[in-house]
């Protein structure tokens, strides 16, 4: 019997340093020190920039990412150093993919990588049998109609399959102005990756996990992946440190909610491969939701800066041995095939 692996989270892009969708550089400059500014579970030498502080940002070369603070020339490390040029185009995905035995890569965005949409679905019309397309804007204007008409073109004409939706930290994700967006959603009957993101204090995350849960159920038929673990993950001794995936319970108990396993990235600064914290957190979701509800996804390529792809799947299938083979299928493809309706 013919067991398909989806890669729930991937990545393709152009050189980090172009516009990338935006109207120029400069603007995708800006995006990308604000969502590297509160990276601190990537290797950072020196002191983080403020998301809009002076500070020359600029894209280096092997994966690195650099700046001008307090007299000293500082960088963070947030792709592998074997990206030489910083970009990832989607013959490096497919190459990597084909090494390992993945069938299908569902291809994100978020905005520090760029405006994508078009060229998402450039990979997709290229390789539609390999690659699947999250659509992304600006979040805060998605409500208002000539948003809602290129998410429109962007489903049925460019051929993208999903919206893949960070959530603004000055906005109520339940808020109800953004109903008709979720109307629309439902209309195209499409699944949202939810990016929760990184919130500085506990409470704060909380309360965008709250607002969440309120939204998907209001909305029991938009099915949503939340991912990257929930992304807010921090070290145990950590002060705003969350028990994830036990406060986070009402949300993912809901039956259209899904959750993204193997993001090993959150904690590479404290453990090594198999990430015994990860394997634990993975556990206790499994056992409270099932593994019908568990979608694996690698995050390529940043995942390089902590394992390889091939050890990315070796995390489920081989040190996840609390699962049946069974379990695996669906946690590494069958659940992903069910909600693209592969």
């Amino acid at each position: 019997m013919f067991v398909i692996i989806v890669d729930i989270h991937a990545h393709a892009f152009p050189y980090l340093g172009g516009a990338s969708g935006y109207k120029d550089s400069e603007t995708h400059l800006r995006y990308l020190q604000r969502g590297l500014s509160g990276a601190t579970h990537m290797k950072v030498k020196g002191t983080l920039p403020l998301p809009d502080e002076d500070v020359n940002f600029r894209v280096g070369k092997y994966g690195k990412f650099e700046w001008m603070k307090n007299g000293e020339e500082c960088f963070i490390q947030w792709m592998p150093p074997s990206l030489v040029d910083n970009t990832w185009p989607p013959e490096s995905m497919l190459a990597h993919m084909d090494w390992i035995g993945v069938d299908v890569g569902v291809l994100y965005q978020a905005h520090l990588y760029g405006h994508l949409n078009e060229y998402l679905a450039d990979c997709v019309k290229r390789w539609p049998d390999r690659f699947i397309g999250m659509a992304q804007f600006e979040e805060t204007e998605l409500y208002k109609e000539p948003m809602l008409q290129e998410l429109r073109h962007v489903i049925n004409d460019l051929g993208l399959k999903g919206l893949y939706y960070n959530i603004p930290k000055r906005e109520r994700v339940d808020d109800e102005k953004f109903d008709s967006v979720w109307d629309e959603v439902l209309r195209l009957k499409i699944p949202i990756m939810w990016d929760i993101g990184r919130r500085p204090t506990a409470k704060e995350y909380l309360d965008v996990i709250s607002g969440l849960e309120r939204l998907m159920k209001r909305f029991p038929d938009i099915p949503g992946v939340v991912t990257t673990m929930a992304s807010n993950l921090k070290w145990p001794t950590d002060p705003e440190h969350l028990d994830n995936p036990r406060e986070l319970a009402n949300l993912l108990s809901l039956p259209n909610v899904y959750y993204e396993i193997g993001y090993v990235l959150a904690f590479d600064l404290y453990e090594e491969y198999p990430y015994p914290q990860n394997l634990k957190i993975t556990k206790a979701a499994y056992e409270q939701f099932g593994a019908e509800k568990l979608l694996w996804g690698a995050d390529m390529p940043a995942l390089m800066r902590s394992c390889t792809y091939r050890q990315s799947l070796d995390f489920v299938r081989i040190h996840c041995d609390f699962m049946s083979e069974e379990e695996k299928d669906l946690v590494l493809g069958g659940n992903a095939a069910r909600l693209f309706n592969l």
